[in-house]
């Protein structure tokens, strides 16, 4: 999810010197995993490296910096519910020291706000603030996060304008049914006019005559249709465009 005109910044990366302890990585496996996670992310490789923080975490489930940067490739990946919910994690695996809690905390604002929830991600920077009140990037977060909270997004807006317009091309699609209706009935009363007059005639060539009228009615359906495709890709292509409008990410702060 974007918003339209904000930009959301600073994601903390924790590498593996930062919470070392014998009590938390246990086998060489587990940093084995962790060091190849890490290095496929400085590569942007995000889905091989969450490949292998899920490894280092199926040896240690509760491995906190495999947690916190599962969390980063998950969100790299535009994944920011199961980012958020890997951040929770890694929060709540008492692994983390004091400094990176704050940065967890933040970066789980980061994804809770991308899954527009604005008012959980308020709270998640508000805890980053509390254990770090001089973080600039996490008050520039929580000030976008308020305004947005109070100034939601138009999508629903948009939504309503796109329906709006569909039920207008709808009733003019039915006034044009209703319009070819009549001239192919008065097309066909044209038609019973003349054939009833020429049965007053002698004519040995009655077969194939078909009537001009049934020929220019395929026609007008033909063009009828081309224009309702018309008008629903027109209508298409507008709503991508108003998706489409957003913010940029910008790129990871290195710690």
């Amino acid at each position: 999810m974007r918003f339209a005109g904000n930009s959301i910044i600073g994601l903390w990366i924790l590498i593996l010197a930062t919470c070392f302890s014998p009590t938390v990585f246990g086998q060489k496996s587990e940093r084995k995993f962790v060091r190849k996670g890490n290095t496929a992310y400085e590569h942007k490789n995000y889905s091989d490296a969450e490949i292998f923080y899920r490894k280092a975490l199926e040896k240690h489930d509760n491995f906190a910096v495999a947690q916190y940067n599962l969390g980063n490739t998950l969100y790299r990946q535009n994944k920011f519910e199961e980012a958020a919910g890997a951040y929770q994690k890694a929060l709540g695996s008492g692994g983390l020291a004091k400094a990176d809690l704050a940065k967890a905390y933040h970066n789980m604002g980061n994804s809770l706000l991308q899954s527009k929830k604005i008012a959980e991600s308020i709270e998640a920077y508000k805890q980053a603030l509390r254990i770090n009140p001089r973080d600039i990037e996490t008050k520039y977060n929580l000030a976008l996060a308020q305004k947005l909270l109070k100034n939601p997004p138009q999508q629903n807006q948009n939504n309503q304008n796109q329906n709006q317009n569909q039920n207008q091309n709808q009733n003019q699609n039915q006034n044009q049914n209703q319009n070819q209706n009549q001239n192919q009935n008065q097309n066909q009363n044209k038609d019973n006019q003349g054939n009833n007059n020429q049965q007053n005639k002698p004519d040995n060539n009655q077969q194939g005559n078909t009537p001009q009228g049934s020929k220019m009615s395929k026609d007008q359906a033909n063009q009828l249709l081309e224009a309702i495709q018309n008008d629903e890709n027109n209508t298409q292509e507008k709503v991508k465009k108003e998706q489409a409008k957003g913010v940029r990410v910008r790129p990871d702060k290195d710690w």
